[in-house]
C-alpha cells in the first residue's frame, strides 16, 4: 500500500464503464465501507448515465442509515449522507471516477469513450455541482494501475505496469511513486501495440494490435470464427447451441472444463500478450507487470502461454527482473484506485 497518513477521511470511488457502473466508498488504507453496482443499458443517453452514477453515489453514501425517511430527491440523498458521516467523524473528501476512455490532460472533459458513444463530454465540472464535492477524473486503466499500486500488495514498486483485459485492453503506468501520462495524457495504451501486422482491426479500427488479438472481444471473435469452420462443436453447448453466444465469458467456462479447443483460443490470446508484454518489458524495464480485467480471470491457463512468450521474446536480464502476475484484487480496483487519487492529491498538498 502507497505511504498514506492515518486518517478518518473517506473518498468516493467510482468506476464508469460501458455497460456497468461501479461506487465505492473507502478510507485511504483501501478499506471499503460501502458499494454498489448499477447497470448502464445500451440505450442509456448521457443524462441517463449522469442520473445513474448520482443513485450511486447516494447509495453508498447512505447505507447503514435507519429506514422510514420521507422521500427525497438524489441530490438531497446525498447531502444527507455527508452530514451523517461528518456527525460520525468520516467525513468525505472527494469523488474520484474512472472512465472508459479517452480524458484530456486537466482531467475535465470526457474527450472520447467509444463505449459510450461519446465525444467531447465536460463531466467533472457538473459531477461537482451535483455531488457538492472536489472532483478528480482519469482513465479507467490509469486509475486501476494506481489502485493496483497503492493496494495491491506489490510492496511500493519503483515502477508498475497494468493491463486491464476485458471487453478491450488498456494500461496505466506508475513510475517513481507516479501515475505516468505522457505529455497530453494518453501513455498507457498498450492495447495498441501491434502484434500482428496485417490482423483483423480493433474497435479503433487499428489493424493487428492486442485490443485486436487477446481481448475478450477478440476471444469472442476466435471462438465465431471455429464455428464457421465447423471446428466448434465442443463449445456450443456452453452456449445454448446458439454461435452468437459464444463470448470470452463462455470460453472461460469451457477452458474451466478441460475443453481442448477453449483452452485452443484462450492460449493463443494469450500468446499475442505475451508478445504485447515482451515489448513493454524491453521499453520500460519495469518491477512489476499486473494483469487485471474480466479475461485475467481466467488464470494460470491464461498465464501460462504469456509466460513462455516472455522467455523467448524478453531480454533475459529484463525478464529476471520483472514479476508477472495476475491482479489479486479484484473488480473494484479501478474504482479503489480512483478513490486513491484523492488521497493522493491531498498528500502532495500537504507535502507543498
Amino acid at each position: 500500500m502507497a505511504d498514506y497518513p492515518q486518517t478518518s477521511e473517506l473518498a468516493l470511488g467510482v468506476d464508469l464503464g460501458g455497460t456497468k457502473i461501479f461506487v465505492i466508498l473507502a478510507d485511504a488504507a483501501g478499506r471499503v465501507v460501502s458499494e454498489s453496482q448499477l447497470l448502464t443499458p445500451p440505450t442509456y443517453g448521457e443524462l441517463e448515465v449522469f442520473d445513474t452514477i448520482l443513485e450511486g453515489v447516494a447509495r453508498v453514501l447512505s447505507a447503514g442509515e435507519p429506514g422510514g425517511h420521507a422521500p427525497q430527491t438524489v441530490t438531497e440523498r446525498i447531502h444527507r449522507g455527508r452530514i451523517r458521516l461528518i456527525s460520525e467523524g468520516r467525513p468525505v473528501v472527494g469523488l474520484g471516477i474512472g472512465v472508459a476512455g479517452v480524458v484530456s490532460g486537466c482531467g475535465n472533459i470526457i474527450c472520447q469513450a467509444p463505449n459510450l458513444g461519446w465525444k467531447d463530454v465536460g463531466f467533472r465540472r457538473r459531477l461537482e455541482i451535483a455531488v457538492g464535492l472536489p472532483v478528480l477524473m482519469d482513465n479507467d486503466t490509469n486509475v486501476a494501475a494506481w489502485g493496483e499500486y497503492c493496494y495491491g500488495g506489490h510492496g511500493r514498486p519503483e515502477s508498475l505496469v497494468y493491463l486491464g483485459v476485458g471487453t478491450g485492453i488498456g494500461g496505466g503506468i506508475v513510475l517513481k511513486g507516479k501515475l505516468y501520462k505522457g505529455s497530453s495524457g494518453g501513455a498507457g495504451e498498450i492495447g495498441h501495440v501491434v502484434v500482428e501486422p496485417g490482423g483483423p482491426v480493433c474497435s479503433l479500427g487499428h489493424p493487428g494490435c492486442l485490443e485486436a488479438m487477446a481481448s475478450g472481444l477478440a476471444i469472442a471473435r476466435i471462438a465465431k470464427e471455429e464455428v464457421r469452420r465447423g471446428r466448434a462443436d465442443s463449445l456450443l453447448p456452453y452456449a445454448d447451441g446458439d454461435p452468437e453466444l459464444l463470448t470470452a465469458q463462455v470460453v472461460g467456462t469451457a477452458v474451466a472444463d478441460g475443453n481442448p479447443l477453449a483452452q485452443e483460443i484462450l492460449t493463443r490470446a494469450g500468446t499475442y500478450l505475451g508478445i504485447g508484454i515482451a515489448s513493454v518489458i524491453n521499453i520500460l524495464n519495469p518491477e512489476v507487470v499486473v494483469i487485471g480485467g474480466g479475461v485475467a480471470r481466467m488464470g494460470e491457463a491464461f498465464l501460462a502461454p504469456i509466460q513462455r512468450e516472455l522467455e523467448v521474446r524478453a531480454f533475459p536480464e529484463l525478464r529476471r527482473a520483472v514479476r508477472v502476475c495476475l491482479s489479486g484484487l479484484g473488480r473494484p480496483v479501478g474504482a479503489l484506485g480512483a478513490s486513491a487519487m484523492f488521497f493522493q492529491r491531498k498528500l502532495y498538498s500537504e507535502d507543498g
